[in-house]
């Protein structure tokens, strides 16, 4: 993966996560499940690739990732498919910087 690719890929996250509605949210707030923002890019890349392109992101601080502990019913899938689980943590979700907390 070419470091421009990376950085477009990651404005797609970013800009994906903030124009997402409330059904992709968790609770309607600032947390942002990981299929949501999969499906909102299409067919731009497969969901366990952008899975493990997340966790690079994250590292170097361009994403931000966390988790969701106790999911509303109606997002069980949600939050089933986004799960990524790494070096013991756990995440489910992209934070939306755009929103206030």
């Amino acid at each position: 993966m070419s470091t421009r690719y990376s950085w477009d890929l990651c404005y797609s996250i970013n800009d994906g996560a903030a124009k997402m509605g409330v059904k992709g949210r968790y609770f309607g707030g600032r947390k942002v499940y990981i299929s949501a923002v999969h499906e909102a890019l299409g067919a731009l890349i497969d969901l366990p690739t952008l899975k493990e392109l997340l966790i690079i992101m994250h590292q170097q601080g361009d994403v931000e990732l966390s988790s969701v502990d106790m999911p509303r019913w109606e997002d069980i899938s949600l939050h089933t498919e986004s799960e990524i689980r790494h070096l013991g943590a756990v995440y489910h979700v992209v934070v939306d910087k755009t929103r206030a907390m």
